[in-house]
């Protein structure tokens, strides 16, 4: 790659917590990182976008591919609207940046105006990773507390609906699906009265 080229790759993430407690956009994300990549002069060679994914793991396909462009060399820039869009776990978050430094990748987190290619952007980086690992912590407590209270009020706090039953929102009290009912009693006694197996009991579903 030309070294006087500035091409750059942009990554956005969001989980499904956070979709539920904070309402962040994906797409918010991505028209922010175009519109400052586009004030810098760079080219964005690809966008990489990871929803429903948590930043305490790095087992997220948008972001294994890449890390994977990455060791290609197709951009020497990677910008996140915020650092714990990358992650929210220091030790992943540290690791990651030493290997996209060793690549000769800059790091820039454009809402807070972080960029590691600075001695500043290094030490801020570590300081912002500590804070992005606690709020990760706080968004789990306010996940649950939202959840508690949904409950003591009468309310389905969310979630997957059970097979053979529907929520209704205005009696605030589960309804029986008489068709899915029927089919859970049936699985039921194949398996408790017939002794049938699961691989049986699906073949005959």
């Amino acid at each position: 790659m030309d070294n006087n080229q500035q091409k750059a790759a942009v990554y956005a993430r969001v989980s499904s917590q956070e979709q539920a407690v904070e309402g962040v956009s994906l797409d918010a994300q991505v028209a922010a990182l175009q519109a400052y990549a586009k004030s810098q002069g760079w080219e964005i060679v690809d966008e990489y976008i990871d929803g429903g994914y948590s930043g305490g793991t790095d087992e997220r396909p948008a972001l294994k591919r890449l890390l994977v462009d990455a060791k290609q060399h197709r951009f020497n820039i990677l910008a996140v609207c915020k650092l714990d869009r990358f992650f929210r776990n220091l030790r992943l978050l540290l690791n990651h940046l030493h290997g996209l430094e060793q690549l000769g990748i800059k790091f820039v987190s454009t809402q807070e105006g972080l960029d590691t290619s600075t001695p500043y952007g290094n030490f801020a980086v570590q300081i912002m990773g500590v804070i992005a690992e606690f709020e990760r912590g706080r968004i789990g407590e306010r996940v649950k507390d939202s959840r508690r209270y949904l409950i003591n009020g009468g309310n389905w706090p969310g979630g997957r609906t059970l097979y053979g039953y529907r929520w209704l929102n205005k009696e605030r009290k589960w309804e029986v699906v008489s068709e899915e009912a029927e089919t859970v009693r049936r699985i039921y006694r194949l398996y408790i009265d017939r002794k049938k197996g699961m691989e049986a009991i699906i073949s005959l579903s």
